[in-house]
């Protein structure tokens, strides 16, 4: 999942520009799921070495004096990158350049597992009925929702409104992230006799809260699962 994008100086250089000219936001990913937003500011030079000034929230540095970021621009990939922090004065924090960037992949979010007691409550366009199911996947844009529906659902149907309540994966005492989607259209559907077994349902998030809380989301399960796996 994850890949080198680039170990050269020029073009580290250049992202480091591009983020600072998008005023760009990072992702930065702690234990048991907490995730920092830290936003870019400028860049300073300090005894002949590049520093990335972040806008910092907390009052120390990151006690393993290593950070990990995630960041995604529109129309390029998720990517991310190590460094070390240097200087944090007045809630601003500098950080050396990366020796590395790396991309997660070529889709601006993937399709991730989720804890198996996340759910989803929706109901149905013009509906009154409530229904609850098991939420399997999430991506930025979509997710597959499992359950026991007495009704039939089918392809292109809307959903209005739906609550996603997740959970990630493989921490103990996980914190939950709640999401409310306000319509979401339904991509595919798999139907039992007279019910819905399975939902892939497709929606646009504009409130940037609302993004900013699933991308944070989508981005600690993605570290998780890294992690597991040794990556």
């Amino acid at each position: 999942m994850k890949r080198t994008w680039s170990t050269n100086v020029d073009e580290i250089s250049k992202e480091i520009d591009l983020l600072i000219n998008e005023k760009a936001r990072l992702f930065c990913l702690r234990e048991k799921g907490k995730t920092n937003t830290l936003h870019v500011k400028g860049k300073t030079r300090l005894q002949n070495s590049d520093l990335l000034v972040l806008s910092h929230p907390g009052k120390n540095i990151c006690p393993q004096n290593k950070c990990l970021f995630y960041y995604h621009i529109n129309g390029l990939p998720l990517r991310g990158f190590h460094c070390t922090p240097e200087k944090l004065v007045n809630g601003l924090l500098g950080v050396h350049f990366p020796r590395e960037i790396f991309e997660i992949q070529r889709r601006k979010f993937p399709r991730v597992p989720v804890a198996n007691d996340s759910k989803a409550i929706f109901s149905l366009l013009n509906r009154q009925r409530l229904h609850v199911g098991r939420i399997e996947d999430i991506s930025l844009e979509g997710a597959r929702i499992s359950g026991e529906f007495p009704v039939i659902i089918e392809k292109g149907s809307i959903i209005t409104p739906i609550t996603l309540t997740l959970l990630p994966r493989y921490v103990q005492h996980p914190s939950e992230t709640s999401v409310l989607i306000p319509e979401a259209t339904v991509m595919r559907s798999i139907k039992g006799e007279g019910s819905t077994k399975e939902l892939a349902i497709h929606f646009m998030l504009r409130e940037l809260q609302k993004q900013q809380a699933l991308e944070q989301y989508i981005l600690s399960l993605i570290e998780q699962e890294e992690k597991k796996s040794g990556k």
